[in-house]
This record gives structure tokens, sequence and C-alpha cells, in this order.
């Protein structure tokens, strides 16, 4: 068996070919692993990293065991004073793994290259999926994307990047926000585009064909197809407040008017007066609903005649339903609760449906009894789709909820009474665990070790508390934030790291397979 030569002697070598060049000897353990060494000065703080997860195989092979030298400089390159140095590291054993084991509080992410969406803006339905417009970590490059319920994601654009789409492979379902309560403010609902933009909000419309989004003064046409940017032109439509596509024609409602614009050219066709300044629109052929949240209005248009109906509830959302009816996402003028409902062709009540998530938009079929709700539940936003299933026709029926995925605020998440958490509040966070190191040698280690996970724009590392590094645990870029839980047995260590998006959880097995190595002190001269 290898075992490790406490503080082997420079001397033995040949003569140094620097006057402060230093070379050190060590053995090692009959222990297959990777080696991270390190230069420590009198107070034991970290001054130079002469290797972290080299093999044996980067390292000359001497009669005594490995050789490794030292320039005598920092990790800057600069020469360190004269003194004495500690030179020692730790071998990780072929044991110490990591591995990916779930993502939590997100999810529309389930991998590396998902896209890392904390908010969705707008969406609309398409067959078997979803259009949606999304806030990602950058929060001025916003995403539209399609998603499809069984293949995930289908392409993404980001309208800030190049035109080309980004596409994503067919794949198997996916495993398993923010915002405000009821009576949601609309621009807090859409985002903000521009500060110099005369657009206050992000709007998607979708037909068959195309997309359209209307974001920072400018309108977006993407394919549907394949996500592809057709167009994209300045539109001066100051105070837009709601948008809505049928068939090759885009409506725009702004203040007190509603603008037609043709499809794919992107050009203005007419300007038609409405009643009231809309904040929702629907259209269906020939058949138009607008409402106006501050006046608990829906109004009703066939051939540009309007009429008003008798719904009162501050809408922020409308959508044409089966057999002519509709559906709102509302607020109740009379007790202030939020619903999502449904209304006959003249404005009559039907059904509801209630949850303790706030809507915010609906996007109904109107071929069967479903309906898409996004929802706001303090900083926590879900997207569902539901099917009314009904035991017999005349039976008020039951909300089947067919897909959903939850975005949660975890920016400050964390452990709480040994559990993770989303928001963790005040409670403080280990940020360091100690684990009991193997034997070395011929005498079993008495003492732990003091390791913490570190991050960077490669991903995660296992390192001491000095700073050496040990060992590569993930490839995950921008983290902002890792929490530890380490296991009863001292060897199993749940790292937990978020990137304000999502958090990725991470089981890092075979902590008691590392093993000390120290070569001794050195003087510098």
């Amino acid at each position: 068996m290898r075992k490790i030569l406490l503080a082997l002697l420079a001397g033995l070598l040949p003569a140094l070919s620097s006057a402060r060049e230093q070379r050190f000897v060590f053995a090692l353990p009959e222990v297959e692993g990777r080696i991270s060494l390190g230069v420590f000065d009198s107070e034991g703080k970290l001054v130079r990293t002469l290797c972290v997860g080299a093999p044996e195989t980067d390292f000359f092979v001497g009669l005594n065991g490995l050789i490794t030298t030292w320039d005598g400089r920092d990790d800057y390159g600069e020469p360190l004073t004269a003194g004495k140095y500690q030179v020692h590291g730790y071998l990780v054993g072929d044991a110490l793994k990591a591995e990916g084991v779930a993502y939590h509080f997100n999810d529309w992410i389930d991998d590396e290259k998902s896209p890392r969406i904390t908010r969705i803006e707008d969406f609309r339905r398409q067959p078997g999926g979803f259009v949606a417009l999304a806030e990602v970590l950058d929060g001025n490059r916003p995403l539209v994307f399609r998603f499809d319920q069984l293949r995930g994601f289908l392409w993404t654009n980001s309208l800030n990047a190049a035109v080309a789409a980004t596409r994503f492979p067919a794949r198997e379902p996916l495993l398993p926000g923010q915002g405000s309560d009821a009576g949601f403010p609309l621009a807090e609902f859409a985002g903000a585009a521009s500060l110099s933009s005369p657009v206050a909000r992000r709007m998607l419309a979708t037909t068959d064909h195309y997309a359209a989004v209307l974001f920072a003064g400018s309108m977006h046409l993407l394919r549907m197809d394949d996500g592809t940017t057709i167009k994209t032109q300045p539109e001066n439509i100051a105070h837009a407040a709601c948008m809505e596509a049928s068939d090759d024609t885009l409506f725009v409602g702004a203040s007190e008017s509603m603008a037609r614009i043709t499809l794919p050219a992107l050009d203005p066709v007419s300007d038609e007066k409405t009643p009231v300044a809309f904040n929702a629109l629907a259209v269906n052929g020939e058949r138009k609903l607008g409402a106006s949240s501050s006046g608990n209005e829906v109004w009703e248009s066939t051939d540009a005649q309007w009429k008003k109906l008798p719904l009162v509830a501050a809408v922020s959302s409308l959508s044409f339903g089966l057999e002519g009816t509709f559906w709102v996402t509302a607020t109740d003028a009379e007790n202030g609760k939020p619903f999502t409902g449904q209304f006959d062709k003249e404005g009559e009540f039907l059904r509801a449906y209630r949850d303790e998530f706030s809507p915010v938009k609906v996007c109904a079929s109107t071929e069967i009894e479903e309906i898409a709700v996004l929802e706001t539940s303090g900083p926590a936003q879900r997207l569902r789709v539901l099917s009314l299933v009904k035991d017999n026709p005349d039976a008020p029926g039951d909300w089947a909820i067919a897909f959903e995925k939850t975005i949660q605020d975890c920016r400050r998440f964390g452990i709480v009474d040994g559990r993770l958490a989303a928001d963790a509040g005040a409670t403080v966070q280990v940020d360091q665990v100690n684990i009991a190191l193997a034997t070395g040698g011929l005498t079993p280690s008495s003492h732990s070790l003091a390791v913490r996970v570190a991050f960077d724009h490669a991903g995660l590392w296992l390192e001491t508390r000095s700073g050496l590094r040990l060992a590569f645990l993930a490839s995950q870029p921008n983290v902002r934030r890792v929490a530890l839980l380490l296991g009863p047995g001292k060897e199993f260590l749940t790292v937990y790291a978020g990137d304000d998006a999502v958090v990725a959880e991470y089981g890092v097995r075979g902590l008691g397979d590392i093993v000390e190595i120290d070569a001794g002190e050195v003087e510098l001269p």
C-alpha cells in the first residue's frame, strides 16, 4: 500500500533551476483519484494554487513519489516575500461524484438547455400547446416561444437577438412568477417595454400562421412553424393597451380607437372609433369584444356596431369559447373577488372557475369546453389548462387539470427547518460543512475538513474554507446563490444552486474518499 510521506525534503532532488524555485516530492495512498495542491503562508492563507483535480500523470515520477514545483510566486504572478510556507492539499478519490437530482420552483425548466424563463407576460393557445411572451433572466431580452404539451419547447426567439430562432428538438413530456394578486396593475402584468417607448406594454397576438409582438415601439412578426422573424418595423401607436389577431388582420386598441393592420405586410388599414378605451380585446371573425377595467364595462361589436353587455366587472382579459360563449378573467365589482367566468352571447353568467390563485388571462377553446388560465398568487405564477368534465349533459361538471406549470420567486431560497424553501427569509444559511477525512497512512485520520461550494462562470466547485478547489461538481452558469445540506453520515452532501430563475439540486457522494497530502514546509529565500 502506498503511503503519504510527510515533509519529504527537496534536497533529495537535483539542483534547482532557480534560486527561488522549490520542488516537492509526495507519495500517494492506495487510492485512485485526482490531486489538488496549494501553497499556504504562515497564517494559513492560500497564496498559490499549484493544481486542481490533476491526475497522477500530470506529475513527474521520482524514486520516492511524485514531483511538483513552485516558482515562489502567488496566483497573480507576483513574487512572494521571504519566509516559511506550507505545501499541502488533498487527493479526491474517484468515488466522489456529483449528480443532478431535480429542478425546483420553476416547472418550465428541466435541463441546462431550457430557457431561463422567470415570468410569462402574455400567451395564446395553439393546437397542442401555447405561444408565449416571457421574461428571462436578462429582463431586457423578452423571449417568444412555442411550447407543445407533449414535446416541450418547439422554438424560441429572443427579440433582442438575431432574427433566427433557436430550435429545440422534439422530446418527451417534461417532468414534474412573480405577479400581483387580484386587481393586478396592467403594466405589471405585461411588463415595461422601454422608458423611451410610447408602448407601455409588451403584447402578443397569434393566428394559425403568425405571432405578432408589440415591444419597445416596434412590431415583430414571427413565423408560427419555426419562430423565425419575418419582419420588424416601428409602430407609433401611443398608449396601446391591448392587441388581438384574426385571420389576416391584427387589431390594436389604443385610447378610444382600434387600429387594423394587415398580416403579414404589417400595413395599417383603418382606425376604428370605440365607445371607450379598451384594455382587453377578443376577436372571432366579425364578432369582437372589448373591455374597460376602469369602467367595469364589456362591449360587443358586429359590423362596427358596439353595444354594452350587462356584465359589470373589472375585466383583464377576454376570450371566445364554445358555441358563441365568451370567457373573462375579472374582479367582481360587488365583492372585489377575482374569478374566471363564462358568459353566453348576451352577457349572462353561465359558470365560473375559482382557485386560491388569482386569474390574469384566459384563453378558451371554441371547439370544446377547455380553458387555459394564467394566474398569480403573491410572487408565484401558474399556467393551467382545465377541461370541463360532466357525468351527464345536465350536470354542472367539474374542472380537470390537463396541464400545469408553476413559477415561484426563488431568489431568496434556502434551507428552513431542514427543508428547501423558495423564500428562506432571515434564516441563517450554512455556507460550509465539516467532513471526515479518509485514512491516508498507517494511522487513521482523526480530524475533519471544512468545505464549501463555490461558483463561477464555469459552474460549481467543491473547495476548502481556505479556497483550495478540490473538485468540479457541475456545469451550471449564472449561479447567484447556493445552500448546503449535509447527510447524517457526512459522506453525502445535497447542494442547491440557484440562478434567480430555478434552483438545481445536486447530490455529492463519496465525501469520505478525500485524503490529506502534506508535502511539508519550505523557507523561501
